[in-house]
């Protein structure tokens, strides 16, 4: 398995998708810079976990005087703009010499900076998932494994499903302790008696069934404890009409789960081999996304993974670019060669080799 911080620099943050993509804008922006404050709100009136940032001087490197934090500890770390417009900065996963260094080493003027907020990187967490509330219903999607693996799709096993539609919450692949969790977790996004204070406080909105509208990462530890890691309000907006799409289960050569709907005709790009191909209508086919493929992905007509999921931060991308996009192809690496021509129907969630 591969890890965390060998994964780091290929593994952007879905801002960096957007802007990549040119799909960013002021507000998500914002958003994405504001979700702790989001957090601490509807802990003090939901009551939920979070994991509590702690804030850092943007001096805090070159005061030997500060020592807030132990040296030696691995942090998340994110470096928050003085302007609410620019994207703050990410570091997952090092500690006080490793972070300073990397700033360093990518030139980052710590001038244009408010703080630095630091998560401790947290252990004993069993599992994950990303819920999205939206005028559809409730999506969802749990994984055995970290937050990280789940939002960028490097996951390796397919995820466990849930949604709620027609007041009916339907399961995929979940046993009954996972179903009782998913009750559990959804149980703390619905709201009663304090839609007006969420409302007036952080402009909350809610399905008729009075559940929280919005984009959830969560965590669940060994014991059980439920921690938040981000609510967001700008990703519901993006995708208010999502929802999970079905695939054909006949007995063609090659099969995945839908994610972008849409059909394409092309050659393979096989992302595992270096061949050539001719030009014209590119079908790209790889183990997981990651900022190597970003060049080929701007090309493609079409995308196949061996990894993957609904409500990561590529699939979002590529639900906003209309690409068609298939996940969960086993070996698809090893059957699909660099030249092959394929016809994808992204939409039934099938390949056939022409």
């Amino acid at each position: 398995m591969i890890s965390r911080t060998k994964l780091e620099n290929r593994l952007p943050s879905l801002i960096f998708w957007l802007e990549k993509f040119h799909r960013i804008n002021s507000n998500i922006k914002q958003e994405d810079n504001t979700k702790f404050n989001r957090l601490a709100q509807l802990s003090d009136l939901l009551k939920i976990k979070y994991f509590k940032p702690i804030q850092l001087p943007i001096n805090y490197f070159y005061d030997q005087n500060q020592k807030i934090v132990p040296t030696s500890n691995l942090y998340t770390w994110r470096i928050i703009p003085k302007n609410n417009t620019t994207a703050k900065i990410r570091m997952i996963c090092k500690n006080i010499k490793e972070a300073k260094k990397w700033v360093k080493c990518n030139n980052i003027d710590l001038s244009q900076y408010k703080y630095f907020e630091v998560v401790p990187y947290v252990t004993g967490v069993q599992q994950s998932a990303i819920i999205l509330i939206n005028d559809t219903g409730i999506w969802g999607e749990m994984i055995n494994s970290h937050i990280w693996r789940l939002a960028h799709g490097v996951h390796h096993r397919s995820p466990k499903l849930f949604y709620y539609q027609n007041k009916k919450l339907n399961f995929v692949q979940c046993n009954k302790k996972n179903q009782r969790l998913i009750k559990k977790m959804l149980l703390k996004m619905k709201v009663a008696n304090k839609k007006q204070k969420l409302f007036k406080k952080i402009k909350s909105k809610f399905t008729p069934d009075g559940y929280l509208k919005g984009y959830f990462e969560v965590s669940i530890k060994k014991d059980g404890e439920i921690i938040f890691n981000d609510y967001n309000r700008s990703l519901y907006q993006l995708m208010k009409n999502f929802k999970f799409l079905s695939s054909n289960k006949n007995n063609l050569q090659l099969r995945g789960r839908s994610i972008t709907p849409g059909m394409a005709v092309g050659e393979i790009i096989n992302s595992t081999n270096k061949q050539k191909t001719k030009t014209g209508k590119k079908i790209v086919v790889c183990k997981a996304i990651t900022t190597d493929h970003l060049p080929l992905l701007k090309k493609a007509t079409a995308i196949i993974s061996e990894r993957g999921n609904a409500l990561s931060h590529i699939a979002i991308i590529l639900r906003e670019l209309k690409k068609p996009y298939i996940v969960g192809v086993k070996n698809v690496t090893k059957q699909l060669k660099t030249g092959d021509r394929v016809f994808v129907n992204a939409t039934a969630g099938t390949i056939i080799k022409l």
